[in-house]
């Protein structure tokens, strides 16, 4: 998948980053059910812009990050509240400094043995886009 997002996106100002965890020289951190993620969050897929080698957080930077699962994998709760804090424009604080990220889309896959236990769920604005859940058997 990142090397298709890499594809579409070599020719413009944005990167596609696999389990990239940095937010300039700090970790990433979200709201995790109640807690701050003391020891930072891995995003599967990022798409970002950076900036002489940093993160700059907002969401003319922060475009799209993605989890991936597959069905037999049941630990999902962590990843829906990752998307949920990375859409999300309210941030969370952390050791006195503010995480806010803003990306315009959040994206969870869940890849099941065939098309049909398979979905995409989105989220925007730190929220599931609840009128755009889809099983992938269109």
């Amino acid at each position: 998948m990142s090397i298709y997002l890499h594809n579409r996106y070599d020719s413009t100002p944005y990167l596609v980053d696999v389990e990239y965890n940095r937010n300039g020289i700090e970790s990433k951190r979200v709201n995790i059910n109640g807690t701050v993620s003391s020891r930072g969050v891995l995003p599967d897929i990022i798409v970002h812009k950076r900036v002489d080698g940093n993160i700059y957080d907002g969401e003319e930077n922060n475009l799209l990050v993605i989890e991936m699962k597959k069905k037999t994998n049941h630990e999902v709760l962590k990843d829906h509240h990752k998307l949920k804090g990375f859409t999300s424009d309210l941030g969370v604080s952390y050791n006195g400094r503010q995480y806010i990220y803003n990306y315009t889309l959040g994206v969870f896959i869940r890849f099941g043995n065939t098309l049909e236990e398979s979905e995409i769920i989105f989220y925007r604005a730190g929220e599931m886009d609840r009128d755009n859940i889809w099983d992938i058997w269109f």
